[in-house]
């Protein structure tokens, strides 16, 4: 939380969406600073996408989710980056996944 957490607030994800999606990465074995890191890492290149990544979001039709209010709804963006790369070949899964949010 303590990476991830302004980020997303400035994002407005709410704390439990983050709190989900981090015990979710915990579940995958990536657990603690690595889990806050990648989270924040994601949503910063998400928001304000450098080329490199605004050419993934574009090649896969991956974008941020946006609420009524303007915040950014958390799960309906990862849904979508989800669904966006399930049927790809697990390699070029994690060159996408690498491209959007880094090592």
């Amino acid at each position: 939380m303590k990476y991830a957490g302004s980020v997303a607030g400035t994002l407005g994800v709410s704390m439990d969406d983050l709190s989900v999606a981090i015990g979710l990465m915990a579940n995958s074995s990536i657990k603690g600073s690595r889990a806050g890191t990648a989270m924040r890492t994601l949503l910063a290149n998400l928001s304000a996408p450098t080329e490199t990544v605004a050419k993934a979001m574009d090649k896969y039709g991956i974008g941020l989710v946006t609420a009524k209010d303007g915040s950014v709804d958390l799960d309906k963006t990862l849904r979508n980056l989800r669904s966006s790369l399930k049927s790809l070949p697990l390699v070029e899964q994690a060159a996408a996944c690498k491209d959007l949010a880094g090592k």
